[in-house]
Parts: structure tokens; sequence; C-alpha cells
């Protein structure tokens, strides 16, 4: 991912990775994305965790529209860590980066029975 701006932040390249830490028992990704500008720059994307498919984002709506989803992570992660892998399928160059998708907020959240971790 890229630096945090006021918005959020970019997903930058065609892959982009994340590590969850400290995960212990059910919990999911909440994602707060969007289709940023120029449309194409939307989607799809897969996103995989610890090399295993999760789910596909596509960004509905205008540009900038915020949406919401939740993956399940796996709650059998090894140490607790998960390695989340964004795939996608388009990418822009913006201001001389590699941008793939605008998210407001990624976050990790319980599900019952299970315990909050960190990105």
């Amino acid at each position: 991912m890229g630096p945090a701006e006021s918005w959020g932040r970019w997903a930058l390249a065609r892959r982009t990775r994340l590590t969850v830490r400290g995960l212990r028992g059910a919990a999911a990704l909440r994602l707060t994305f969007a289709a940023g500008v120029p449309r194409a720059d939307a989607g799809p994307c897969r996103v995989l965790a610890n090399g295993h498919h999760i789910g596909t984002l596509v960004a509905e709506g205008e540009p900038w529209e915020w949406q919401t989803c939740e993956l399940a992570l796996p709650a059998d992660a090894p140490d607790g860590l998960v390695e989340v892998t964004f795939l996608f399928h388009h990418c822009n160059e913006i201001n001389g980066r590699l941008r793939a998708m605008p998210f407001e907020a990624i976050e990790v959240v319980p599900v019952e029975g299970g315990h909050s971790a960190s990105l």
C-alpha cells in the first residue's frame, strides 16, 4: 500500500501485500474501497490470504464512491500471521506511480468467537 493520504491510501502496482499479525480465531478483513480516476483502474481485484483466494473486489458506482465489504480470514493461521495479497487487473500511472485502487480503510474485525488483530 502507498503512504497515508488525507482520504486513505492507494494500492500501488498490480500486486500489493499487507500482513495481519496476532490473529487468533475467526476474523474478517473489512475493506472500504472505490473506483479511482480514471474508471479503468477499478478492478476486478482478487484477494488472497496465505495464498488462498478469499474474495474478489469489484468497485461499482461512480469514481470515489466508497463501498465496504468483509472477507473472512483463515482462523488457523500459523503463528497468527496472515499475508494478504491484492492482485489487480488494471493499474494506471498517476504522478509517476502505478496506482490500482483507492482504499479509505482496511481493518481487521473479529467475528463471533474471534479476537482482534492488527495490520
